[in-house]
């Protein structure tokens, strides 16, 4: 939605006191905004006391439609940046002021959790040349010692500088890129794309030093061209570009907040939405004051754009949800069909034979149920022995029926036909003699469309599905599903040529010998690095020798990934031709491999190509260009069991047979058992078996067994 000019008034018209308390690397809670995005002097506020800051927003310089307008209101709601008071008594982003070096060096520290480690009252001396304000001396040598700087080149950049202080310099976009890539421990990534050519037309003003911190935080999602085509390396970052890297950077890098909850929304009604969040249902309430995102852009969304039962992070305070951003369009409910044996309502359960085995349903107050021509039923309508779709979540440890759909009694038929359009309530479809027929449809109509979990009309497409409709004695449509949709994935395609105006792309398979052509069309979904863009987004990325994955139905194009990355079985290892081949989903893909490829295996701290072998289940990241291999991360399961449970921390240890130990943060990573259930930390006791799945030495999933 767009950020109204009664944003968050009456809300940061308050006195938030809040202390910084380092946690954990990777986990900063309450964290404490300081003058580099708060405004205010000059000079920042010791971190030891406490910090107090009227905010008066929305901010009045940061008009609704601003390409930064998320990342400052969700930096302002988790307390991390503030803006500027002025006399009469609003307040200012100034969005466009810049950011000295010391200032992001801070920010930095605070983001990576170190901020405990900062000895604020130690004295430190640096050499006459490199010239540091005295209050970020502490957070410099920190920094240094970390790696998050390099001391050799900040010494030189200091020395170039003509006597002009290093801290004080403005952080420009290449300086502040590396910075942040190194703060979230992504250094490898950068070193593998070190000598790759970014997409930037201006790349040779990119210095050699910084070029694969660029490459890798472009690929990362953290950063993007000041145009698709500039980077523009040597300009000042300013606030709110630095806004919306720390923004970005919280998907990588997690970071916790108070009053923010990250859960799955079980309830949204026009003035509130319930989520489930570890282990408990939440309600808040949402207004003119609450705003709506999606984690995959930018653009402000609306409360009708948010899908129940789908993951999201919720900002609240007092009561009231001030953010939400949607995180994930998965609808976390499965359905099946089982024989209803009988219904329990004091217990608020039922059982129904599953493969001649009873199982207990729990529902609730909530549970819808109707039957298969929308009639709305109760609970005492159900026939014992009638056939029942169960719609239960599947993120609850005890899961809950919230749909129930009995079969209809009588006065129901179906017809088939192809699907022609939708307008309002009546939907058109072409029958055997090709004519169209048109037919009302209910206010509430069940959709169902197989690889959709939650479909919906906008869903169909036309002339390409093959209906099957649902008719009640009204001769009005209740159930609509489409029967003749036939996915089909088309991998490791090559474009060869795209033309914008009859929205048709050609390709070639990976062989180079079988061309297709393909139609796309404005619901054609498009996947670029994670981010989902329109088709008009979409066309400069159209380029010849681009190479993507198409899933289609029929004719209809539902999909296209561009690919950045292979999953698959080594096949060949070729060190002489410096290339490798592997198994994806059955296909063989050969790709040359970059001089400096990244081999990243569990246990292996300097691995090389010859530690692969044939047969090693492999991640193998392209660089910007989708020619070469850029990095390798061979593919681990290995047990490990529970030895501690810490419930406080929300932390388990476990032991591998081997002898090596491992602390497990909840709150970094889910664990689940065997039906992909989340597991809090008190449903884990000592003794459990978790199988932990690593991606090179980064952990991927944990299952409970």
């Amino acid at each position: 939605m767009l950020y109204e000019a009664v944003l968050l008034r009456k809300t940061f018209r308050r006195v938030f006191i809040m202390s910084i308390q380092s946690t954990r690397t990777k986990i900063v809670a309450g964290a404490l905004a300081f003058s580099l995005l708060t405004g205010g002097a000059a000079t920042v506020l010791p971190v030891q006391s406490a910090y107090a800051a009227t905010l008066n927003t929305p901010f009045t310089d940061v008009a609704a439609g601003h390409w930064a307008e998320k990342h400052i209101a969700k930096l302002a709601l988790q307390g991390i940046v503030n803006g500027y008071n002025t006399v009469n008594g609003t307040s200012e982003f100034r969005p466009a002021n810049s950011v000295t070096q010391e200032e992001a060096v801070v920010m930095a520290i605070r983001f990576a959790g170190l901020q405990s480690e900062v000895k604020e009252s130690e004295t430190v001396e640096f050499p006459e040349s490199f010239q540091v304000s005295k209050y970020f001396k502490p957070f410099v040598k920190l920094a240094l010692s970390k790696g998050i700087l390099e001391e050799s080149e900040e010494y030189a950049i200091a020395a170039g500088n003509e006597g002009k202080g290093w801290g004080t310099l403005p952080a420009t976009r290449e300086w502040i890129t590396k910075l942040l890539v190194r703060a979230i421990g992504e250094e490898s990534t950068a070193k593998a794309m070190n000598t790759t050519q970014s997409a930037f037309k201006d790349d040779a003003q990119i210095a050699s030093t910084y070029r694969g911190y660029v490459n890798a935080a472009v690929s990362l999602g953290l950063v993007k061209g000041v145009t698709a085509d500039k980077f523009d390396p040597k300009a000042p970052v300013n606030r709110m570009s630095l806004a919306a890297l720390f923004s970005r950077a919280e998907a990588i890098f997690p970071v916790a907040y108070e009053g923010q909850h990250n859960g799955v929304i079980t309830k949204l009604k026009s003035d509130s939405v319930t989520i489930y969040s570890e282990g408990k249902e939440l309600t808040y309430t949402i207004g003119a004051n609450t705003l709506f995102y999606r984690s995959d852009s930018d653009k402000a969304i609306t409360a009708a754009d948010l899908k129940a039962f789908t993951n999201v992070t919720l900002i609240e305070k007092l009561g009231g949800a001030l953010y939400i951003e949607s995180t994930s369009d998965k609808v976390q409910l499965e359905t099946i069909t089982a024989k209803l044996d009988r219904v329990n309502e004091s217990g608020k359960f039922l059982y129904v034979w599953i493969n001649d085995e009873p199982v207990k349903i729990y529902y609730d107050s909530e549970v819808a149920i109707s039957d298969t021509a929308g009639k709305t039923l109760s609970l005492t309508d159900l026939k014992r022995d009638s056939e029942l779709q169960i719609t239960m979540d599947t993120f609850r440890e005890q899961r809950l029926a919230v749909k129930l759909v009995a079969p209809s009694e009588s006065g129901t038929k179906t017809i088939t036909g192809l699907f022609y359009n939708v307008n309002n309530n009546l939907i058109t479809y072409l029958d055997k003699d090709n004519k169209p027929v048109s037919k009302f449809m209910t206010s509430k109509v069940t959709i169902t469309i197989d690889g959709l979990a939650a479909p919906s009309l906008d869903d169909l497409f036309e002339q390409a599905d093959q209906l099957e409709l649902t008719l009640n004695e009204k001769d009005q449509v209740t159930a609509i599903k489409v029967v003749n949709r036939k996915v089909e994935t088309l991998s490791n395609m090559e474009i060869d040529s795209y033309s914008e105006e009859k929205k048709v792309l050609f390709v070639f398979d990976a062989s180079g010998k079988k061309a297709s052509v393909i139609y796309l069309t404005d619901k054609t979904k498009i996947d670029y690095y994670g981010e989902e863009l329109t088709l008009k987004e979409a066309n400069d990325f159209f380029s010849e020798g681009r190479k993507i994955n198409i899933v289609k139905s029929g004719e209809t194009v539902i999909s296209i990934e561009f690919i950045f990355s292979y999953e698959g079985t080594i096949k060949k290892v070729d060190i002489a031709k410096s290339e490798m081949t592997m198994l994806e989903n059955g296909i063989e893909v050969t790709l040359p491999l970059a001089s400096d490829v990244v081999v990243d295996i569990l246990g292996k701290s300097n691995s090389e190509l010859t530690d692969l072998k044939a047969g090693d289940k492999v991640t193998a990241t392209l660089d910007p260009t989708q020619t070469i291999i850029s990095k390798i991360q061979v593919q681990q399961s290995h047990p490990y069991t529970i030895t501690a449970v810490n419930t406080n921390l929300g932390k388990v240890t476990v032991k591998h047979a081997n002898g090596t130990t491992l602390e497990i943060y909840l709150s970094s990573i889910d664990i689940v058992d065997s039906e992909g259930t989340k597991l809090t930390v008190d449903k884990l006791a000592v003794g459990t078996v978790l199988n932990i799945n690593y991606i090179g030495k980064s952990i991927e999933s944990i299952v409970a067994i």
